[in-house]
């Protein structure tokens, strides 16, 4: 389990003197520009004064949107994985896993839904797991996220208000779901710390907006395994595993290293990316990789795709602005997707969880996911994993996988049948998962895991 850790502040003054300096190098910069532009007359006709400006307008603005994309809160809410969503109307459920297209229009249609929701929220109340069971039956909108997210992070990502009410407990499941007694929504939860269930009035009204939302969708069938009973087929899985009619036929896709030694430009590329200028930076090559020094800090690209940082005593290369859980994804979320993500072909990175193994030093981690099923690799190790110390990141591992589809699919198993394959291995009361194994570069098969 997670370590909970709460947003505080941190060398602010570190981010912000770096922010100023950098400013006042491009303001020279153009400033040269300019001067060099006017006293060489380099125009384009009658309307060069205008390129000009306009070219330095376009430069300031590519600096603004690279500023954003390395550390905006857009892109951390991307490494937030659902797995399963379910919509219920007046009419009945409608519910979806492993599909990609379902799950981005779920949340292009309820995204500020949710966010009026978290802004909103009210005092916390503990409730009975009946109640729970209840609100997934009511009308309203259930997710299942691929691992635990804690709510406050949750609401940060989503950009909701601050109305000063804490959000606490981290959740892999929670539903809004309409009171009937005074037509409102609430936000029901499981908190994965403890196992309990809890519910947050908010401030927002089912008629109307909400209600519309769930009107666009037509029943499927799916229901969640503890409707079926505890005599039915499913019993040996978790009782809120949700099954849909749709017979599971994931892709089979093709696995590579897309990191070559030997192709300069590219690792040129990615020592920038990874904020290491090769004019400066002193390489060499040891077996199967090469290392790349800068001062103390050391980077390793490896013949097997793994790329290594690991920082020295009084250098700091990746200053981080705070502590909280958020602050961490953020920053070194945009390390990860500017290497690995925009490698990674069909896949895409996926938040594993933030540990603090002891107070003041955590580990982050990411996995690949594709079409919402995760790749596990038989080292059990992940897409990308960082260590933070004392409000920096101190090392790196970067694993390089480039996935394609082959344009073929592959047959899993029934649900029913992996229930009672789990039964006669004494598993009962685990989470049926699919999932990819990467063991080797070649072909990735998806099947199902218990976890």
């Amino acid at each position: 389990m997670m370590n909970r850790i709460k947003s505080h502040s941190g060398p602010a003054w570190r981010g912000r003197a770096l922010e100023w300096g950098k400013n006042a190098v491009i303001i020279l910069l153009v400033a040269s520009a300019v001067y060099l532009t006017t006293r060489v007359g380099i125009f384009d006709g009658g309307r060069g004064g205008d390129t000009l400006l306009q070219g330095i307008s376009q430069f300031f603005s590519r600096q603004e949107q690279t500023n954003s994309a390395a550390g905006g809160r857009t892109d951390a809410a991307a490494a937030v994985c659902p797995v399963a969503i379910a919509v219920n109307t007046a009419e009945g459920r409608y519910g979806a896993r492993y599909d990609t297209e379902a799950r981005s229009s779920f949340f292009t249609r309820f995204r500020e839904l949710l966010q009026g929701a978290f802004s909103t929220v009210q005092s916390e109340t503990e409730i009975t797991e009946e109640a729970w069971r209840a609100a997934l039956e009511r009308q309203g909108v259930y997710t299942q996220l691929l691992e635990a997210i804690p709510l406050d992070a949750l609401s940060i990502w989503l950009e909701a208000e601050d109305d000063g009410v804490f959000l606490q407990g981290e959740t892999r499941r929670f539903v809004l779901a309409r009171d009937e007694t005074k037509d409102t929504v609430c936000l029901y939860y499981c908190n994965d710390m403890n196992g309990l269930y809890y519910a947050y009035e908010t401030g927002l009204s089912y008629s109307g907006h909400m209600e519309n939302l769930l009107a666009a969708y037509t029943p499927n069938g799916a229901s969640f395994v503890y409707e079926f009973g505890a005599d039915a087929e499913y019993s040996a899985l978790n009782p809120y595993v949700l099954l849909t009619p749709e017979t599971v036929m994931p892709h089979i896709y093709s696995s590579s290293i897309p990191l070559n030694l030997e192709d300069e430009d590219q690792i040129r590329q990615l020592q920038r990316a990874l904020q290491f200028q090769p004019q400066v930076s002193a390489e060499y090559t040891v077996q199967n990789g090469i290392v790349v020094r800068d001062g103390a800090d050391a980077l390793r690209f490896g013949a097997d795709g793994m790329v290594t940082f690991t920082s020295g005593e009084e250098e700091t290369r990746y200053p981080l602005e705070g502590n909280g859980y958020a602050d961490l994804v953020e920053h070194t979320y945009a390390l990860a997707q500017k290497t690995v993500g925009v490698q990674g072909g069909a896949a895409a990175l996926y938040l594993i969880g933030v540990e603090e193994r002891v107070p003041g030093q955590y580990e982050v981690r990411y996995g690949y996911v594709i079409d919402g099923v995760p790749v596990y690799f038989a080292d059990g190790g992940d897409a990308a994993r960082f260590s933070i110390q004392d409000g920096r990141i101190i090392s790196y591992t970067l694993r390089f996988r480039a996935y394609e589809d082959t344009g073929e699919t592959t047959v899993v198993m029934r649900e029913e049948q992996a229930a009672a394959a789990m039964r006669a291995l004494n598993q009962e009361g685990k989470e049926l998962v699919l999932s990819y194994d990467d063991s080797s570069t070649g072909t990735t098969n998806a099947g199902w895991v218990a976890q």
